[in-house]
């Protein structure tokens, strides 16, 4: 794979920095020595399988960014499955997505690209896999489910019905990068790549290109088996040329009357469908041809994604879109043929303890999942964590939010109850009290009576009234001191939970304000060693900066001259790296590359500052 490692039958098309990238990849995922997989037998579809496989099942992938996850299985099909070359698969907009009827009626995705430095159209084709893990649908389904409908670590959606309205929306790439309208960089493809890889605990030494380029099969489990270790293609530069043999071979079966989906013979609830991409169920056909073209595959993927997930739930409940709350509705469940108790077993608990599985995370993993603080750039030593520890730190916080959202709720329905046993206790006492007082005018009313009719025995009936009434007095004060006796304890039970929920609520925000205080009295590093590492630790603590919701007014007013004269500097240069990057439409790696070969061995914390002034005063740096 040309991205990842030379496969010995592609032809490499990327510029010299991809070319030099790719050498120290393909030594670093080839086994080394010379009992190599190639001089013992051939990578097949079984190797793919076992390597996408903890993707699909989801285990141990708390740690990372779902939408990251999703778009490297799909770049890793985009090869396997589509035979695309690098530069075709970064260059794949969503206007090059659409559903093709081949043959008698067999729907399938077809993607059509441009090939590397030629203005040729391809077309190629897949349908629906007889394995769900194998299914270059489904893959495409989930990731494009993820983008509309799963927020990333920082609560954002990545697609929105509101950016359909963006005149550039069809332009969006595929396998973006930081910019929707920007492909994915080589070292964006070759980093996710490593970092999934090493979430398998049998992680060896690999050549990735040609596992993900081999479609030679001897178990018939996982399609038709192959005759020889040479691929089949199905790439044309006519739709038309598409074989609807070939395609039926690559989804597992031997011709076209041979071809059924077991999974697709259901047909999905509409209520359940029709909440993946809400935005369909509104569009008129016939305004606008690129867009019902797109859309109209949008609404065949959010059906065979239903009719996937059945599957998927039982199989692999730890999958992270399974989690999802269309996917946990009795709708679904029903359709599923799921029970509401299978359904809360199937919750992951993954985020709240480490699953038992043969895919466990590997130790640079788990490291970040039990960091204490929230990392600054001030605290990060020059081989510091990646810049993408914060958001393990981020979802640390909201779990601990959510921890004590839970206790206070609990807290509150246990005084809740407690609430209303006193007051029925209160009730019960109030009634008592009021008989005895009833008894005590009654007696009263008698007396009176008695005194009246000047009765001979009215002495000894005085006397006896006195007594009932001095009982009932009694009996009247130890109820009213029972009263009160509950209340006070209750009322002290209850300041006492009260003071326990605002101990830890101020503990929290404790610890929150010295994590703020900590990043708003943070720079970025003065001392640094490569262009790259100001980049990325600017990036870092910028990031570290909108995560506290500071501002640079108040970091600037926070900070010193020399610190916000630093700031300066690096602002303006970082911001001079993107702009030629964007004014040359090439990666920023590539520009930050020039520069640095630019400043070859000279002490980058010397000239930085120089380069710096000189950019802000208007000037420029060549750097051709």
């Amino acid at each position: 794979m040309s991205d990842y490692s030379v496969s010995d039958n592609e032809v490499l098309e990327k510029d010299d920095t991809d070319t030099r990238q790719s050498r120290s990849t393909s030594e670093s995922l080839r086994l080394g020595s010379s009992s190599s997989k190639s001089n013992i037998a051939p990578y097949t579809v079984l190797d793919y399988y076992e390597l996408t496989l903890p993707l699909i099942n989801g285990r141990c992938l708390q740690s990372l960014n779902v939408h990251s996850f999703l778009r490297t299985l799909v770049d890793f099909l985009l090869l396997h499955s589509f035979q695309l070359k690098a530069l075709q698969k970064r260059e794949i907009k969503l206007a090059d997505l659409s559903l093709h009827t081949f043959g008698n009626d067999l729907q399938g995705l077809l993607i059509k690209s441009v090939l590397p430095k030629t203005t040729q159209t391809q077309y190629t084709a897949r349908l629906r896999h007889k394995l769900v893990e194998l299914c270059p649908i489904f893959i495409l389904a989930m990731y494009m489910f993820a983008r509309f409908h799963v927020p990333d670590t920082y609560g954002e959606y990545d697609l929105t019905e509101e950016l359909l309205q963006h005149e550039q929306f069809l332009d969006y790439k595929l396998l973006n990068g930081g910019n929707k309208l920007r492909p994915l960089s080589y070292s964006q493809q070759y980093k996710a790549s490593t970092k999934i890889l090493k979430i398998n605990d049998k992680f060896k030494p690999i050549h990735l290109g040609k596992i993900l380029t081999s479609q030679y099969n001897t178990d018939p489990e996982l399609g038709l088996v192959s005759e020889s270790t040479m691929n089949l293609k199905c790439l044309s530069h006519s739709i038309d040329n598409i074989q609807v043999e070939t395609l039926c071979n690559f989804a597992g079966f031997e011709n076209e009357k041979s071809y059924s989906i077991e999974r697709a013979k259901r047909e999905p609830p509409a209520s359940v469908v029709e909440q993946i991409f809400p935005f369909l169920n509104k569009h008129t056909y016939g305004q606008n041809a690129e867009f019902d073209k797109l859309f109209r595959l949008l609404d065949y993927i959010r059906k065979t994604l239903v009719q996937d997930m059945v599957e998927v739930k039982k199989r692999f409940p730890e999958n992270l879109i399974c989690e999802h709350a269309i996917f946990s509705s009795q709708e679904f469940c029903d359709f599923a043929g799921i029970s509401k108790e299978q359904n809360d077993n199937f919750t992951r608990k993954s985020i709240e303890s480490t699953p038992e599985s043969s895919y466990t995370t590997s130790p640079e993993l788990a490291e970040n999942d039990i960091l204490k603080d929230v990392e600054v750039p001030n605290s990060i030593p020059k081989k510091r964590r990646a810049s993408n520890d914060h958001p393990f730190e981020g979802r640390k916080r909201i779990r601990h939010l959510e921890k004590m959202v839970s206790q206070m709720q609990k807290l509150q329905e246990s005084m809740a109850r407690e609430m209303a046993q006193f007051i029925e206790q209160q009730s019960a006492q109030i009634d008592e009290q009021t008989n005895t007082l009833k008894k005590l005018m009654s007696s009263t009313d008698g007396l009176s009576i008695l005194l009246a009719t000047r009765n001979p025995n009215t002495t000894a009936y005085t006397k006896q009234i006195l007594d009932q009434n001095n009982a009932h007095l009694t009996q009247l004060n130890r109820q009213l001191a029972q009263s009160n006796s509950d209340g006070l304890s209750i009322s002290l039970k209850w300041n006492s939970q009260v003071q326990q929920i605002g101990l830890q609520s101020s503990q929290y925000h404790e610890k929150y304000g010295e994590a703020r205080m900590r990043v708003l009295m943070s720079t970025p590093l003065s001392e640094v060693e490569t262009v790259d590492e100001v980049f990325s630790n600017f990036a870092l603590w910028h990031r570290s900066l909108a995560d506290h919701n500071i501002s640079l007014d108040e970091w600037a007013a926070a900070h010193n001259a020399d610190d916000r004269s630093l700031l300066d500097t690096r602002t303006a240069l970082v911001r001079f790296l993107e702009t030629e990057a964007a004014k040359r439409q090439v990666p920023v790696q590539v520009m930050i590359g020039k520069l640095q070969a630019k400043l070859q061995n000279q002490k980058l914390s010397m000239v930085l500052p120089d380069m710096g002034k000189q950019i802000l005063a208007g000037g420029t740096i060549m750097l051709d």
